[in-house]
């Protein structure tokens, strides 16, 4: 059963839509007349992380000295605010699931990874040809990444099982 629904025109009224993946919608929706303004919010700058992970990071305690906030806002690149504050969360859950006093650099860096390549895996390792192979897929992307200008540098590459992948390069 359909629905038809009537709108008057009406000046006061705003209609606000919000998409991850502005590319996948109908195109019946944003030809003129529908959606007339597009605005688009990019993912916050260096500048922007340190700003955002250091609010988030200021009523915490923290072990400031063994604390790098400018290597954790180069890593994060195309995290939102969101990410950052879960990323903040997490470290701070797992610092407490280790009882320990004070947020430091290895827990950012632990929250980092699980965000992004997601958990370890407990299996059993590979077989050595299957590591082998691994190894030569990871150092392809450690190669094409550091011989492409402008590319994102790379945090860590493993051959070790994570999330669903055999390794990562990260």
């Amino acid at each position: 059963m359909g629905c038809l629904i009537r709108f008057e025109e009406n000046e006061s009224i705003v209609v606000i839509g919000a998409t991850n993946f502005p590319e996948s919608l109908d195109p019946a929706v944003v030809r003129p007349g529908r959606f007339d303004k597009v605005v688009t919010i990019p993912v916050p700058s260096y500048d922007v992380r340190k700003k955002i992970l250091n609010y988030y990071l200021k009523n915490l305690k923290m072990d400031k000295a063994a604390l790098d906030i400018d290597k954790i806002a180069a890593i994060t690149i195309n995290m939102t605010g969101a990410d950052l504050k879960n990323l903040v969360n997490t470290a701070g859950i797992y610092a407490v699931s280790l009882k320990e006093k004070k947020l430091t650099q290895d827990h950012l860096t632990y929250s980092f990874e699980r965000m992004t390549m997601g958990l370890k895996r407990n299996k059993n390792i590979s077989s050595a040809e299957e590591l082998k192979r691994t190894a030569y897929h990871e150092a392809g992307h450690a190669l094409t990444s550091l011989l492409t200008p402008g590319s994102n540098k790379l945090h860590k590459i493993t051959i070790l099982p994570v999330g669903q992948a055999l390794g990562l390069s990260n």
